[in-house]
Parts: C-alpha cells; structure tokens; sequence
C-alpha cells in the first residue's frame, strides 16, 4: 500500500522498525503535506527505508566497540 503526497507516492516500509513513522507520516499526509518540516521528515524516512532495505539491519546502526 502507498500514499499519495505533491512529491509522489510514499510506499509502506519493508523494515518493520519503520511501521510507526510511515502511520505518522501517513495519518498527517493530509494536513501538512507541502510542509517544509514535514518534507525533511519524509526524505529522512525514505533514506532510512532505502538504507534498511534487503539488508535485515535495525535502523539505529550503531555497534558497540
């Protein structure tokens, strides 16, 4: 399933760590679509879904030394 917003469709994670921000994402779409704010937090889900992807990674990549 997707979304629509003026920048295109936003599609449904792969990683199920994201499932919360793509609902916020979605459940606000309406409102504050165009947003500049709301923009910066799309193309930051849409990394952290591209980064995540196939990979089986958390989304917090941080390793303890």
């Amino acid at each position: 399933m997707s979304f629509d917003t003026p920048n295109g469709p936003v599609f449904e994670p792969e990683n199920p760590m994201l499932r919360s921000l793509y609902e916020a994402l979605k459940k606000h779409a309406p409102t504050f679509a165009g947003c500049s704010a709301y923009d910066d937090f799309l193309k930051a889900y849409e990394a952290l879904e591209y980064d995540t992807r196939d990979k089986g990674e958390d989304v917090i990549g941080i390793k303890a030394v």
